[in-house]
């Protein structure tokens, strides 16, 4: 992510991430779902607890791709979901933005 200008900052599990969101400033997180001490899931919830984070962008990163898998994405407040494996560099093809809840455009995703 690093070669098209993404800095990168990673978590050893969902509780540390929860703890990085909160010390850090971050413009968006990409949350792996399944991780140690708590999971994506979990750990979502825990930083939407804090109204500060309410628009931050967290989008699930994972290989669970189910349409049952993305609706919990989003009932725990994650803004969208994003399947593995991810070739951020491979191909920088512009595809549609990912967009918030009141459909306004978050970022654009380049995968």
């Amino acid at each position: 992510m690093a070669g098209v200008g993404i800095l990168v900052d990673l978590a050893n599990n969902g509780a540390e991430a929860v703890q990085m969101v909160i010390g850090r400033h971050y413009d968006a997180v990409l949350m792996d779902i399944q991780m140690p001490v708590m999971d994506g899931y979990e750990a979502t919830q825990a930083i939407r607890q804090d109204s500060r984070f309410a628009r931050l962008p967290i989008i699930a990163m994972t290989a669970h791709a189910m349409a049952s898998d993305q609706e919990k994405s989003l009932a725990v407040g994650m803004n969208g979901h994003i399947g593995k494996p991810i070739d951020i560099i491979g191909n920088l093809t512009p595809r549609p933005p990912l967009l918030n809840r009141r459909g306004g455009e978050l970022f654009r995703c380049y995968a």
